[in-house]
């Protein structure tokens, strides 16, 4: 839950060129004839091979990767490849659904199957390309995010997300495409697309593959790292009886502007997770107690200037600001239980839900 900012153009030009002729290679294996089995997944198990055809719109994509594209769609940002998706789109409203009995159905209802043996799908031939043979057979993962040097999940804030080794064995964070590889296959390989993260939030049930994006009304969901705006969701916190040395007293929720609720809430189950760590506000709000009129006089007795006496309450606090939050854990979550029980100064008692 914080800005990955994008000073990482060494790492993105570091990307393309090591990976650039690899990419070019996968697409002329099929702009020069290859083909690759594809099984469906009906009752015989049937079996074609995707080929391109060279008036199709695949041909003409992956024509248009070689002729200059191909740049801005491994090193696009993640507003650029927002529109390369839905150029896409505009032209092909097909392109993105999945390969499978109910499509050829609908999309080639002059083929049958076991009545053909060649078929050129774009959702298929670009997952073979992106997915297939170049992000799960080409990318070195563990160099990857280690070039990108993160130390929190930046979609939960949470967890810590290390790169150890311990002797041929690696720990190292999972990459999630932020518009998922099984949706959007052009994007498999795109740089800021290839999200590093917890397991957690990587998890099927939680980000997993839920797309971030509806496609047929431009709905956002989730933020990219690279683009998130913290101002667009912040914590409320509260207590329930009073009973504030009881961290089961309180309660946390977590507010999103627009539509951003179905994906930090719904997807990622933000508020969820952080009810976990409300010993903090109860922490905080002891320190917060503590820190009243008298103490300010104290402070103000001892002459000290005004900017260090901040410094050091928001340190006893844990405060840190937005640029640091991918350095410490649970940074978003302290810095507005900072805010709301300093900067608005909440009786105890206005707490309460």
């Amino acid at each position: 839950m914080y800005k990955i900012y994008e000073n990482n153009q060494d790492n993105v030009q570091w990307f393309y060129s090591q990976y650039r002729q690899r990419i070019i290679d996968a697409i002329d294996f099929y702009l020069n004839g290859g083909s690759t089995n594809f099984t469906f997944s009906d009752k015989n198990k049937t079996r074609i091979s995707l080929k391109l055809d060279a008036t199709s719109y695949t041909s003409k994509f992956l024509n248009d990767l070689k002729s200059g594209l191909l740049e801005k769609l491994i090193c696009g940002t993640s507003e650029e490849l927002k529109a390369i998706l839905y150029k896409v789109y505009d032209e092909n409203q097909t392109c993105f659904t999945k390969l499978n009995v109910s499509k050829l159905r609908k999309v080639y209802p002059e083929k049958r199957l076991g009545t053909f043996t060649y078929l050129d799908d774009f959702h298929a031939i670009t997952y073979d390309i992106f997915v297939t043979r170049l992000y799960e057979s080409e990318l070195n993962k563990t160099e990857f995010v280690k070039k990108l040097d993160l130390k929190i999940c930046p979609y939960c804030g949470i967890n810590f997300i290390p790169v150890l080794r311990k002797g041929n064995y690696n720990i190292k964070p999972e990459i999630d495409h932020f518009f998922p590889k099984s949706d959007f296959p052009i994007l498999a390989f795109s740089f800021y697309n290839l999200i590093p993260c917890c397991h957690d939030c990587n998890h099927k049930f939680l980000k997993g593959d839920n797309p971030p994006i509806n496609m047929d009304n431009n709905e956002l969901y989730l933020m990219n790292p690279y683009k998130f705006e913290t101002e667009k969701l912040r914590f409320e916190i509260g207590s329930k009886n009073y009973n504030y040395f009881n961290e089961e007293d309180y309660w946390v929720d977590l507010k999103c502007d627009g539509n951003f609720n179905k994906g930090y809430n719904e997807y990622l189950g933000l508020t969820i997770r952080y009810s976990v760590h409300k010993y903090i506000i109860k922490d905080l709000l002891v320190l917060y107690l503590g820190y009243n009129k008298d103490s300010m006089d104290f402070y103000n007795g001892l002459n000290i200037p005004d900017d260090f006496r901040d410094l050091y309450i928001k340190t006893l606090f844990g405060y840190q600001s937005s640029e640091n939050d991918g350095l410490v854990p649970l940074a978003k979550f302290k810095r507005d239980i900072y805010s709301c029980l300093l900067y608005t100064s909440p009786s105890p008692r206005d707490m309460r839900r």
